[in-house]
């Protein structure tokens, strides 16, 4: 909003321009976690959560501001942008993002945020580091089934030399 105002003294004219700016400020945005220095396992899942808030004059307002996690290759996740639609000044936006940690190596991660009106800023990095999965240990080697041992029998019935015909009962 302008505002000018020509007043004039002693035949001079003079002109004063008031300038009125509504400025807003898209702070730069905070990783809160994991905290730097985190570990992890391959093959397992972590959560890094990040904020971004606006600030300026009275009702001003950071339109269509957008949150971005910066990840290098060995880690991934399955969206890196989220939306925070419009923040108002003196309010902020989180949002968390579900990472794979797929590769070992020590990682920088960093989240960006972007206005339509409010420009981009970069958090901080923070580092974390993926470590291989532990080699489980070998399974012990089945116990074999216990070996017959000698069995012995006796026949009772029929005695020695004793003679059936067919079809006959033995008793």
């Amino acid at each position: 909003m302008d505002s000018k105002l020509v007043f004039s003294s002693f035949g001079i004219v003079f002109l004063l321009l008031v300038v009125f700016v509504y400025a807003q400020t898209l702070n730069q945005p905070s990783i809160t976690a994991p905290s730097s220095g985190s570990s992890f396992t391959q093959g397992t899942t972590f959560t890094l959560s990040a904020y971004v808030s606006c600030s300026g004059a009275t009702n001003t307002v950071c339109n269509n501001v957008q949150l971005q996690v910066n990840l290098p290759s060995g880690l991934s996740t399955s969206s890196t942008t989220q939306s925070c639609g419009n923040v108002n000044r003196g309010s902020s936006c989180s949002k968390s993002w579900t990472i794979n940690a797929d590769a070992v190596g020590t990682y920088s991660i960093t989240v960006t945020a972007s206005s339509a009106n409010s420009g981009t800023k970069t958090s901080d990095s923070i580092s974390v580091t993926v470590s291989a999965a532990p080699t489980p240990a070998p399974s012990p080697a089945p116990t074999p089934p216990p070996l017959l041992t000698a069995i012995s029998m006796e026949i009772l019935l029929p005695a020695i030399n004793q003679t059936f015909v067919r079809g006959e009962k033995i008793n």
